[in-house]
């Protein structure tokens, strides 16, 4: 096998082993974790996807990338080439000090969330959430997709969608939503009326 195929494929079992550790420790974080160990769990998770954004973007995945996207494939390696080019592309704007930021907050901000709601008191979570968006923003600023800022972030749960593409979808839906919702809104006063007022 060709030496930087060789690479990217044991670089990608490596990163998506890694990857599923880290999902093992957030759902236990979600299940069984005492409360007392939240911050010690927050900082494993830190330091994880810290470790796996430095394998996605090192030098070495990059380069063998670079390569094999001037050589002749197979229809199978060339679309993971492709995609994973354009992954590695994308985590390489990311400052690890960023990663590591983000996965604490995250980690512990769903901890202030389940507390929230509980206690109902949404001031337990939102400096949490406040934190998150400006994270985002920030990572927007770093990602920087042509248009609408939210498009840095959206490419990412669908690849090629755009703000700009989902606006007249959504304006749509939000005509159709309002007839219906008054044509619910009638059905449930009728109702109302029938029920509490016929004879």
């Amino acid at each position: 096998m060709n030496k930087d195929l060789k690479l990217i494929y044991n670089s990608q079992k490596e990163i998506t082993i890694l990857a599923q550790v880290l999902s093992l420790l957030e759902w236990d974080q979600l299940t069984y974790i005492p409360r007392k160990g939240v911050n010690s769990r927050s900082e494993e998770i830190s330091l994880l996807s810290q470790l796996i954004h430095k394998k996605i973007i090192s030098d070495d995945l990059f380069n063998s990338l670079i390569n094999l996207k001037k050589q002749k494939l197979s229809n199978k390696n060339n679309l993971i080439v492709k995609k994973l080019y354009k992954d590695v592309s994308r985590s390489r704007k990311l400052p690890e000090r960023y990663i590591k930021e983000l996965s604490k907050t995250t980690s512990l901000a769903y901890q202030a969330w389940n507390k929230a709601f509980h206690l109902r008191k949404f001031k337990i979570f939102s400096p949490y959430l406040e934190k998150i968006v400006k994270l985002k923003r920030q990572e927007c600023k770093y990602i920087n997709e042509p248009g609408h800022s939210y498009n840095s972030l959206l490419d990412q749960y669908e690849e090629g969608m755009t703000t700009e593409k989902l606006k007249p979808i959504f304006l749509k839906l939000k005509k159709d939503l309002i007839k219906l919702f008054f044509i619910f809104s009638s059905f449930r006063f009728f109702n109302f009326l029938f029920f509490n007022f016929s004879p």
